[in-house]
C-alpha cells in the first residue's frame, strides 16, 4: 500500500521513535527506506529521486521528527480507496499537534503521494529541487488543491515534533542544518512568484494537468 521514505542526520533517537510508531499502526501493508545522514538541503532532491523507483502505490515522505497514530495509516489506505483510486492525487495528514493557519498547509505539509499523481511530472523532479530551506512540500500541496486533487485527512493524525511548537526537540542536528543552510534563492518571493504566476518552479501548472 505505502512506500515510507525516511529521511535522517545524526538523530537515532527519533528515528527509533518514528519507526516504532509505524510498527504498531494496524496496517502492515508497507515497505520502508531510510536516507540516512540526510541535511535538509538535500532532502527534497533525494525524495524525489525515491519517488521515481517506488513499489507501492502510494508514497509517503518524512523526516525523523514525526510519530504516527496506531490508526493513521489504515485510515489513510480508507481514504485512498474512497476518494483517488487511480492514486491521482495526495492526502494530508492532521499534524495533530501544530495550529491550523490561514490556510491550512500547517495541517497538510506531510501527505501521502500517489503513483499517478507523480506519474503528472514526468521526468521533472516531483520536488522542486531548488529550494534549500522549507517550502518545497507546501508548494506540492498548492499544485495540489489547483487541480482538486487534494484532500486533507483529519482523522489521520500524527505529532510533529518541530522545534518551532516543540522547543525541547531542539537539538544539534537542527543548530548544524540552519547554520550550513544557504539559501540560494529567496524562498519566500519565489514561492509569491510562483503562485501568482500559477507555475510550479517555473513549469506550467496547466501543462502537469495534461
Amino acid at each position: 500500500m505505502f512506500d515510507i521514505y525516511i529521511a535522517t542526520y545524526n538523530r537515532e533517537k527519533k528515528l527509533e521513535r518514528c519507526i516504532k510508531s509505524i510498527l504498531a499502526n494496524d496496517l502492515k501493508d508497507w515497505r520502508i527506506v531510510v536516507n540516512y545522514d540526510i541535511k535538509h538541503e538535500f532532502v527534497f532532491k533525494i525524495w524525489s529521486r525515491e519517488l521515481k523507483t517506488m513499489q507501492h502505490p502510494w508514497a509517503l515522505c518524512i523526516c525523523d521528527d514525526v510519530e504516527l497514530y496506531p490508526d493513521c495509516l489504515s485510515t489513510l489506505a480508507r481514504k485512498c480507496e474512497e476518494l483517488f483510486p487511480d492514486t491521482d492525487g495526495l492526502i494530508g495528514f492532521n499534524q495533530a499537534n501544530i495550529p491550523l493557519d490561514t490556510e491550512g498547509f500547517s495541517k497538510s505539509a506531510q501527505a501521502i503521494i500517489g503513483r499517478k499523481f507523480i506519474e503528472r511530472f514526468g521526468d521533472h523532479p516531483v520536488y522542486c529541487p531548488d529550494y534549500r530551506s522549507f517550502g518545497a512540500d507546501a508548494e506540492l500541496g498548492h499544485f495540489a488543491r489547483i487541480i482538486d486533487r487534494f484532500y486533507w485527512c483529519e482523522e489521520a493524525k500524527l505529532t510533529h515534533y518541530h522545534p518551532a511548537h516543540c522547543p525541547e526537540e531542539m537539538d544539534e542536528t537542527h543548530h548544524i542544518v540552519r547554520a550550513g543552510n544557504i539559501v540560494q534563492i529567496d524562498n519566500d518571493k519565489y514561492q509569491q512568484r510562483v503562485v501568482k504566476r500559477g507555475w510550479t518552479w517555473g513549469k506550467d501548472f496547466n501543462r502537469l494537468c495534461l
